[in-house]
């Protein structure tokens, strides 16, 4: 695991070759799910979701700044 340089609150792992094994049927089984919901949802509700998902991440940040402020 390592830091990234871009963005230091995430850090990347790196898997060995038994490990990119061990994950690869997890990852494909997840990736298969998540084009069956985003196909099933359609391209509004995706976006949507998305701009919905983008407010509550703003507001909890504008929450824990207006907490400071008391």
């Amino acid at each position: 695991m390592v830091s990234d340089d871009s963005d230091k609150r995430n850090k990347l792992i790196c898997l060995t070759e038994s490990g990119m094994e061990y994950t690869k049927d997890i990852i494909e089984k997840l990736h298969s799910k998540e084009i069956y919901v985003i196909e099933k949802m359609g391209l509004e509700n995706i976006e949507s979701l998305n701009d919905n998902t983008e407010l509550f991440i703003r507001l909890f940040k504008e929450g824990d700044c207006k907490k400071n402020e008391s």
